[in-house]
């Protein structure tokens, strides 16, 4: 039996840099990422380890196998991301010695959660995206032991 699982705080690096990039020099844009679970889910398809991890409305597009190095950098390019004059993060912050030492800890973080994963795919969400991605986007499906997870993170106006 699968079950819903929303693992809040798991991550408090990734979260301490999304806090820095809604700071008060942030213009007209957000971050939003999440770590779910799908207890017992390791066994199905990936659409299905999506669904029973997000919700039932999940629809996977496109999807490519992935490693911990490649997951680590698309989250860093992603967090790195400038905007431009109508949309952006905090710049002062990215710009700051704090963004670093916080980036390094959420590299540290990820791979951490990583090292034990098994079956990573990045993929696409066609439906049910739990966010609102404009500006940047990932979706990674793992596993370990018998738990499917996906790490999901987004920008948006």
């Amino acid at each position: 039996m699968t079950s819903l699982n929303v693992i809040g705080n798991y991550l408090p690096a990734l979260a301490a840099f999304e806090e820095g990039l809604r700071r008060t020099g942030c213009f007209n844009f957000t971050v939003s990422t999440g770590l779910f679970k799908a207890q017992n889910g390791a066994d199905f398809p990936i659409e299905e380890m999506a669904r029973l991890a997000i919700g039932a409305d999940v629809e996977v597009g496109h999807r490519r196998n992935c490693t911990t190095t490649s997951i680590v950098d698309e989250v860093t390019a992603c967090l790195l991301y400038r905007g431009d004059y109508a949309a952006h993060p905090d710049l002062d912050f990215l710009a700051s010695p704090q963004a670093q030492v916080r980036l390094d800890l959420v590299i540290q973080e990820l791979e951490a959660l990583l090292g034990s994963a098994e079956k990573c795919t990045a993929i696409t969400l066609l439906k049910g995206h739990p966010f609102n991605p404009v500006f940047w986007g990932y979706t990674f499906v793992f596993t370990q032991g018998r738990d499917a997870f996906v790490l999901i993170g987004c920008s948006s106006d």
